[in-house]
């Protein structure tokens, strides 16, 4: 029973198998694993042992425990997620979808207050300027909402730097692969604050585009909560795995002693 709980792992190791749907895979490792608990404890008399013995209960106490709380939170952690992550990404993709983001805003801010150098790398500058072009050639929205606020004067250049200053300063780095939990974006309610006053500075045809950047910002702190989401979904797994095959090598352990009869010597 415990040898076929730990082929779990081994089943998702190798997806290629045809072993049977893994959703039946998983309900049986649950429910033999909720099992073995009243049937180890009758093998033992309902008592802990000594040395080998001891730690084998030790163990398999931790992992049963482990195990249900994972069964839990993989109850209530995916329905948590869908309410409080409305643009959910794959996990593996989200460093690709923050760069995204970031390219994004630079994207806009470009549109709006001129070519940006100076935070961003030179390859990133490039591609900035490439998407933009792109868009404004092929996009028949934003080059609506774009090509009509390019600065063309002095007096426009100027009028558009709080929005230059403040990508610099606060959006650019926010919208990096390293969370800034210290920044005043990371928190909806000093970000909206944050928003306010940058557009109080900023002529009404560049509202739009603040609005826009706050919504990639807004993003980016859905993706930081899936990111911690996905973290308190799996941490159970770093206790439960590898003192599960623990456990199975131990037991078989004791199997050998207890079958050969040298278990009195482990208990001495």
């Amino acid at each position: 029973m415990m040898i076929f709980c730990g082929l779990l792992g081994a089943r998702r190791a190798v997806r290629i198998w045809r072993l049977g749907r893994a959703r039946v895979w998983l309900n049986a490792h649950i429910w033999l694993g909720l099992l073995a608990f009243p049937l180890i404890l009758c093998h033992s008399g309902f008592l802990f042992g000594h040395k080998l013995t001891f730690w084998l209960m030790v163990l398999f106490v931790i992992v049963e425990l482990t195990g249900i709380l994972g069964v839990i939170l993989q109850q209530y952690i995916p329905s948590i997620m869908l309410q409080m992550v409305k643009n959910e990404s794959t996990y593996e993709q989200i460093p690709e979808v923050i760069q995204k983001l970031k390219i994004d805003a630079a994207v806009i801010t470009s549109c709006c207050a001129g070519k940006i150098t100076g935070t961003l790398s030179p390859a990133q500058q490039e591609e900035v300027e490439k998407k933009k072009a792109e868009k404004l050639k092929k996009d028949n929205d934003f080059k609506e909402k774009y090509s009509k606020v390019a600065p063309n004067t002095p007096e426009e250049i100027e009028a558009a730097q709080p929005l230059m200053t403040f990508f610099l300063e606060q959006v650019e780095p926010f919208l990096s692969p390293s969370y800034k939990k210290d920044s005043k974006l990371a928190e909806l309610r000093k970000a909206m604050a944050v928003f306010n006053h940058i557009k109080t500075l900023l002529p009404q045809k560049l509202h739009l585009a603040l609005e826009e950047i706050q919504g990639l910002c807004e993003e980016r702190r859905q993706l930081q909560m899936q990111v911690r989401l996905h973290m308190y979904l799996h941490c159970w797994e770093y206790v439960h795995i590898p003192l599960s095959y623990l456990l199975l090598a131990l037991s078989a352990f004791h199997v050998v002693i207890a079958t050969f009869g040298y278990s009195g010597v482990m208990n001495k």
